[in-house]
């Protein structure tokens, strides 16, 4: 590209350029005669590099050092033009002496000075000179911001999971000195003793800060539920303290924190800017990373450009872009999911190269020796202060996105103790249908003073008969003065011609209060005796 220029004035005496016959124009100016930086045309050769030298939306260049030739232009007077290296590149060294890219401009004297400022390598500055240390550099490493993963146990992440079993044990542990505690207090009355799922619920509800409807009312137990109120509130909001932090703030932790770690961790990937002096810089000072990269990711490691590799950077959380602080740190004030990791490795300074014996060096030199900690600081300003993510404030691409995928541990939380609660419910309910069914069983099976049964004869003997009453698994003895309605006469259950298996109707008339044996009479319809042992017996069933 070249500025439109409009001839100089004259020096007195000084040869300024050549009048051409039929030319157009007629008169060119011959400004490499010149014997003065005021009437010169300086040659400035770079790349396109954000900040430094790049396009606007209306395809104009811009930049820092764009900028800085303008203010050069208006304090010292000449006129300039700009080459973009064809390569695209910084320079480097080729086998043979030649350089690249901006280098090699400047050391075939096809370009003056480099627009983009470069670091100042020793090769470097035996092939060029230098102006000024202009911005302290290194290299740096920018990675995309990773979020919390969402996971179902996102809310109890506050806490380890060491710390949650201990909670759990504690709660056992105080649910069981709180019952012991009331147990063992004075016991009235009007103060029932805690139960243990009383105690349970009510240590249960001061961890989850809920109340209860159950409150102890000994006095150990109050002086107790105090001090474990006190202790939950801390519980909480250390809980709450933490969890806040993880919620506003990313997870930033990544397993290295240089370059040099970096080759170690395998499933992260690095990426450079091709033909960069990052990129050179790190085949000479980490080899191995740069061998692993092209074994594994060729397609990826090179990048056109710095916004190329910005884009590769933002489409996978791991990939890791390597390149110069400034350039590192512009990208970064450009787009709030990127960030910097790892200190500045490989510290040199950037500066603006010259090439050898250029007549104005010195010029150039002083004037941005003079501007440095003036108007070089307000372009940085312009070009960095367009940080849209201040650390002063939360970002809102830090925060969490509070979707129910976040929360769906807490929900599952609610859902299973809604499910247990209701679990317990029909447990309890079937508990207690199941209590009363056996409670109308026993009085089912009681035996009642004076009702008739049906019993089974299992056994015979000279004595008398063994029966089973039917739905009871006890054996009763029936003597033989009670298998017939006459008992004045001795009958057996032979002679009564009763055998095993068989079905007889038998009434209870209690217990005898000497033998505290159950007595029992075969039954006979208008039978004079069994009238008379009605009368006669009144220790009714104590059963």
């Amino acid at each position: 590209m070249t500025t439109e220029r409009t001839l100089p004035d004259s020096d007195f005496l000084s040869k300024t350029g050549t009048w051409i016959q039929n030319a157009t124009p007629a008169y060119k100016v011959d400004y490499f005669k010149t014997t003065t930086i005021k009437n010169s045309l300086i040659r400035f050769v770079g790349v396109l590099d954000q900040p430094y030298l790049y396009k606007n939306l209306n395809g104009e260049l811009t930049g820092i050092s764009y900028d800085l030739i303008l203010l050069m232009q208006r304090n010292l007077g000449f006129q300039f033009e700009i080459l973009l290296a064809e390569d695209g590149s910084y320079g480097s060294k080729r086998p043979d002496g030649s350089w690249t890219g901006m280098m090699g401009y400047l050391t075939e004297n096809r370009a003056d000075m480099s627009a983009n400022f470069m670091f100042a390598l020793s090769d470097r500055l035996q092939a060029a000179d230098m102006s000024i240390n202009l911005v302290q550099s290194g290299l740096l490493m920018l990675l995309k911001r990773t979020i919390h993963p969402l996971d179902f146990f996102n809310v109890f992440y506050p806490f380890s999971w060491y710390v949650w079993i201990s909670i759990m044990f504690s709660m056992v542990v105080l649910s069981v000195t709180l019952f012991v505690s009331d147990k063992i207090s004075p016991n009235k009355s009007d103060k029932p003793m805690f139960s243990f799922m009383a105690s349970f619920f009510l240590v249960l509800s001061s961890f989850l800060m809920s109340k209860v409807e159950t409150e102890p009312r000994k006095p150990s137990a109050r002086l107790f539920t105090l001090l474990l109120w006190f202790s939950t509130l801390f519980y909480m909001t250390t809980y709450v303290s933490n969890l806040v932090p993880f919620l506003v703030k990313p997870d930033e932790s990544v397993p290295f924190t240089t370059i040099t770690e970096l080759q170690n961790a395998t499933s992260y990937r690095a990426i450079f800017w091709n033909n960069s002096i990052a990129y050179t810089t790190v085949q000479r000072r980490w080899p191995n990373l740069v061998q692993t990269a092209k074994a594994n990711w060729p397609e990826d490691m090179l990048q056109p450009s710095a916004a190329a590799a910005v884009e590769t950077l933002k489409s996978n959380d791991r990939y890791v872009y390597i390149d110069s602080a400034t350039t590192i740190n512009y990208q970064k004030t450009k787009d709030c999911v990127l960030k910097t990791y790892g200190p500045l490795e490989e510290v040199v300074y950037e500066t603006t190269m010259i090439r050898k014996n250029y007549p104005f060096t010195n010029e150039v030199r002083s004037f941005l020796n003079s501007v440095r900690y003036s108007e070089y600081q307000n372009l940085e300003k312009k070009y960095f202060g367009l940080n849209r993510c201040p650390t002063s404030v939360i970002n809102p691409a830090d925060k969490i996105p509070l979707s129910f995928s976040y929360f769906a541990g807490l929900f599952a939380a609610v859902g299973i103790g809604s499910v247990l609660g209701f679990l317990y419910i029909i447990l309890h309910w079937v508990y207690r249908k199941v209590v009363l069914w056996l409670a109308r069983r026993r009085s089912r099976n009681k035996l009642e003073y004076g009702k008739t049964y049906e019993a089974e004869i299992i056994k015979i003997t000279k004595e008398g008969v063994w029966v089973k009453i039917e739905g009871r698994q006890e054996v009763f003895f029936i003597a033989n003065n009670s298998l017939h309605s006459d008992p004045t006469k001795i009958k057996t259950a032979k002679s009564l011609q009763l055998r095993v298996r068989q079905k007889i109707q038998v009434q209870y008339f209690g217990k005898d209060s000497a033998t505290n044996n159950r007595i029992f009479a075969r039954l006979f319809e208008n039978s004079e005796w069994l009238q008379a042992e009605r009368n006669r017996v009144v220790d009714s069933d104590s059963d």
